[in-house]
């Protein structure tokens, strides 16, 4: 005979289960920081979690943001050259040593995924092709000029 808490009960074991075998499936939890300085200088930052309960605390949060305002501020060309670049806070470690010792702390891997950087004042011929329209854009007002 089944009682009627068992499912909830199996419901909050899966709930703890979940990220856990995410993790263990080579999937993440995918967590965007955004920095703006002035209306001049944007930044995305994209991190990769093991879990999400990790991008929700608060060590997190503040790295994730610094790391950003570090982006806009320093102007790193690569991921590659981002970890090694001296942290802008504190130029006794690196952005990755901040990452790793995030990491020990939260005991699960955190890494950032990739990051993007806009500049209003670089010059218009420095900037590259603006995207394409999609094939299938419709006209204004959803119909088709014959």
């Amino acid at each position: 005979m089944t009682t009627p808490a068992r499912p909830e009960k199996l419901r909050r074991k899966l709930q703890v289960a979940a990220p856990l075998l995410l993790k263990h499936m080579g999937q993440y939890v995918r967590h965007i920081e955004t920095y703006g300085h002035n209306g001049r200088i944007g930044v995305l930052v994209e991190f990769r979690l093991e879990t999400e309960f990790s991008a929700k605390a608060l060590p997190f949060t503040q790295l994730a943001k610094d790391v950003a305002l570090h982006i806009a501020a320093v102007q790193p060309v690569s991921l590659a050259d981002l970890l090694q670049q001296p942290f802008v806070k504190d130029s006794a470690r690196t952005i990755g040593q901040l990452l790793a010792a995030l990491s020990t702390m939260q005991r699960e891997r955190i890494d950032i995924a990739r990051f993007m950087r806009w500049d209003t004042e670089v010059p218009d011929h420095a900037l590259s092709e603006p995207p394409k329209a999609p094939a299938n854009a419709m006209r204004f007002g959803g119909c088709e000029k014959s």
